[in-house]
């Protein structure tokens, strides 16, 4: 992993003072090599392995069980040597919006009820990991407050005009793993969100994280984190 220091100075002192760290990518490079002799054919299979990795995706290796990256190919194999047939090729690829290897199993917590209280207990080693949850509305509510460790999302009728009718699901995820998005189907709620909410529910990795649900009437609140690994 590949992380920067955030840093303040002040005037007439020497040296500095860090206020932070941050990943800002991860990079993995990939070594193979094409023992075909032929010019042509082993720069046709270059080619297919190019076409392969160009537009990145997601990356699962052995030496990491259970974990993946979403890549971008940050630089592509090249055939240095048409002597040397046997040369050893690379691939580099870099993270895009999360920089750490991801859990292919979801971290999970399902609370019912009026007020509800419960443990998400959260996979990894990084800092924290964005929370996605599904909230089904058992009877029409015009409040809701959910928490997760330090950080919460609260709508309410009498700030906002939130109302959620019995049956319809309200369902907070991110756009490209960095964005907040609330809807109700394809409907945007984000004007529903009070004005002390987070701008992301966040749950810590490595902990059990105590997530509450506060509303109205009764729901249902599915959970989903996702273990984010150095």
């Amino acid at each position: 992993a590949i992380y920067k220091t955030r840093t303040n100075t002040i005037a007439d002192l020497h040296g500095y003072d860090v206020s932070g760290l941050y990943c800002e990518k991860q990079a993995v490079k990939v070594s193979f090599e094409l023992h075909i002799y032929d010019i042509a054919s082993r720069n046709k299979a270059c080619q297919n392995v190019i076409n392969w990795a160009k537009n990145g995706g997601r990356l699962e290796i052995n030496d990491r069980a259970d974990q993946y990256l979403t890549v971008r190919c940050a630089e592509l194999p090249v055939i240095n040597s048409v002597r040397d047939w046997t040369e050893p090729l690379t691939i580099t690829f870099e993270t895009v919006a999360i920089p750490f290897w991801m859990a292919t199993t979801k971290n999970t917590l399902t609370l019912s009820g009026k007020s509800t209280t419960g443990t998400l207990k959260v996979t990894g080693n990084a800092d924290n990991t964005a929370v996605t949850v599904n909230v089904t509305a058992k009877a029409t509510i015009t409040s809701l407050q959910i928490v997760c460790g330090g950080t919460k999302l609260s709508f309410s009728k009498a700030a906002t005009g939130f109302s959620l009718s019995t049956g319809q699901v309200l369902k907070i995820t991110y756009t490209n793993d960095r964005f907040l998005s609330v809807k109700v189907g394809s409907t945007s709620f984000l004007k529903h969100l009070s004005a002390d909410s987070n701008d992301r529910l966040l749950a810590t990795c490595g902990a059990n994280n105590t997530v509450k649900v506060t509303a109205s009437n009764s729901v249902t609140a599915a959970f989903q984190a996702e273990g984010l690994w150095l």
